[in-house]
């Protein structure tokens, strides 16, 4: 796993209060993913303001979205609208 990754994995969880950003689970770590808004494949960052905590129902469907019509926006419309609900 690439180093700055494993770190900010970490901090993106305990950002997001151990919960799914998506549908608000409240799940363990090891059923949460930290999912890349912008992929990691296109855009090298792995920074903490390119993660979001997903669990992994709501990841596999973003990956799922993704490959037909772009996660990218669909996350970023959907944290704009929920920046106060979150945490």
């Amino acid at each position: 796993m690439r180093e700055l990754f494993k770190e900010n994995r970490i901090k993106c969880l305990k950002r997001d209060g151990f919960k799914c950003r998506k549908c608000g689970a409240d799940q363990i770590a090891k059923d949460l993913d930290v999912h890349h808004i912008n992929p990691f494949k296109r855009s090298k960052d792995d920074s903490l303001n390119n993660l979001i905590t997903l669990c992994s129902s709501c990841h596999r469907t973003q990956e799922n979205q993704f490959n037909r019509v772009g996660v990218t926006n669909y996350l970023r419309r959907w944290i704009d609208e929920n920046k106060s609900k979150a945490l």
